[in-house]
């Protein structure tokens, strides 16, 4: 059973050539070390399933896009956020008490 990774996630016009149209570019974000786990675990599964289809990458991606959905539905009228104005401070938030 072959099937697309796109076909799992309702993205029936999905064309995996799409995923080149931006340029790449490497982040570091910290996550528990449990979620990566289980993260690494599904991309080995689903190799053996989807054969070159299922990257780390690939599943960060789609996670954030998903995610990126979902807040855009719940907090911006369904729409995609505006393009930031300023840069996005790094580091730790700072807690409202200090």
């Amino acid at each position: 059973m072959s099937r697309h990774l796109g076909d799992a996630f309702g993205e029936k016009n999905f064309e995996p050539e799409m995923r080149f149209l931006s340029r790449r570019i490497r982040a570091t974000v910290h996550i528990p070390e449990t979620l990566l786990e289980q993260m690494r675990d599904a991309v080995v599964f689903l190799q053996t399933v989807a054969p070159a289809q299922a990257t780390l990458a690939s599943l960060a991606e789609r996670a954030f896009r998903a995610e990126l959905d979902r807040l855009g539905q719940l907090f911006n009228d369904g729409n995609p956020f505006p393009r930031r104005t300023k840069q996005l401070k790094g580091g730790r938030p700072r807690s409202h008490g200090r």
